[in-house]
């Protein structure tokens, strides 16, 4: 289950939510911010519709999402979580408590074509939740294969710890393969320890080049069928419809604006990078200046310390040279006493005689 409490939804455009049976409610968003709920269950978009009947901006569609759009046998468990297209026996290995509610043959819808049916603008204002943890990595690299994973901003995924489901990653896989792809990710615990929160923030620059990047690959996909039908458009030019050239004008502007968008944006990461390798430079001669620094005042401190026992040093010499001269003094003193005595004596004799 995804915490939607814990998600910013500021200046967000469109929230795509793909497996949306365990939503309780929506946390504040946007007034502007179109949201969409996809879930393979009826009876869940059903309800999610009367409880949302009130909020024009949310749409519930009822979809049963897969890589292929092929039939395929699918199975509805008393788990929401784990409805999808996994066996029951691969279900209850992990837990033995889980039924199985229905199964049945069902068309499935390629993701893909889910997203091209929403028809949302292909900016950086989006968001994807995908909680279908048998399929995620599945679906998420179907949408690479096609362009559209870099449509969106944001993209958060409910994802097994473990290898639970066949041909499907783990945590720490899908956290990789994130990397490996051009986004910023990080995996979070939640409350059931078998399950952990992916969330990957794309790379502006990166997400730039893939788009450009898949609008040249689609565009040289149509270069055949325009010659093929050479014929057509020499008529339609004849009865002069401008239409065809209207388009490739357009994508052509479109693909130029891209071009340079990422040229903008190459250039402020390059900027930035200089800034912060100048900024790195300065951190390093400011590092050096406060070492040498340091340097010094310990070598004044070192001075001073040696000043200061000498300074004591000087101190007891003192007192023990005053302590002696005031002996001396003593002495000296007395030794007068003595030869002024005598020195009387003397003269008292002298005058006797």
């Amino acid at each position: 289950m995804i915490d939607l409490k814990t998600i910013d939804f500021k200046n967000i455009d469109a929230v795509i939510y793909l497996g949306c049976g365990d939503l309780q409610r929506l946390p504040d968003l946007p007034n502007d911010t179109h949201v969409v709920l996809v879930d393979a269950d009826s009876a869940i978009i059903d309800l999610l519709e009367i409880q949302f009947s009130n909020l024009p901006k949310i749409n519930c569609l009822h979809r049963v999402v897969s890589v292929d759009g092929s039939e395929s046998q699918f199975n509805y468990f008393n788990l929401n979580s784990f409805n999808g297209f996994s066996g029951e026996k691969v279900i209850k290995a992990l837990y033995p408590g889980i039924k199985l509610r229905n199964s049945e043959v069902v068309n499935t819808s390629d993701i893909t074509e889910v997203i091209k049916e929403l028809n949302i603008v292909c900016n950086s204002r989006n968001v994807l939740l995908i909680d279908i943890p048998s399929l995620n990595a599945q679906l998420l690299q179907k949408l690479k294969e096609s362009g559209q994973l870099y449509h969106f901003r944001l993209i958060v995924a409910c994802q097994q710890v473990e290898n639970f489901f066949q041909d499907e990653n783990s945590a720490s896989e899908l956290v990789t393969w994130f990397s490996d792809n051009g986004f910023l990710a990080l995996q979070q615990p939640t409350a059931d320890p078998d399950f952990a929160l992916i969330t990957a923030q794309s790379n502006l620059p990166y997400s730039f080049d893939k788009i450009l990047e898949n609008e040249i690959q689609n565009k040289e996909k149509n270069e055949p069928d325009q010659k093929s039908d050479q014929t057509t458009e020499n008529l339609q030019l004849e009865l002069g419809n401008s239409d065809l050239h209207k388009i490739i004008e357009e994508k052509d502007k479109k693909l130029a604006k891209l071009a340079l968008e990422v040229a903008k944006i190459t250039s402020e990461r390059d900027s930035a990078k200089d800034e912060r390798d100048s900024q790195s430079e300065q951190v390093s001669q400011l590092a050096k200046q406060i070492e040498q620094t340091n340097n010094l005042l310990n070598n004044k401190l070192s001075q001073l310390s040696f000043l200061q026992k000498q300074l004591v040093e000087l101190e007891i010499e003192n007192n023990r040279v005053s302590s002696e001269n005031a002996i001396h003094q003593k002495a000296l003193s007395k030794t007068r006493a003595q030869l002024d005595v005598i020195k009387e004596l003397l003269t008292k004799q002298k005058v006797q005689q």
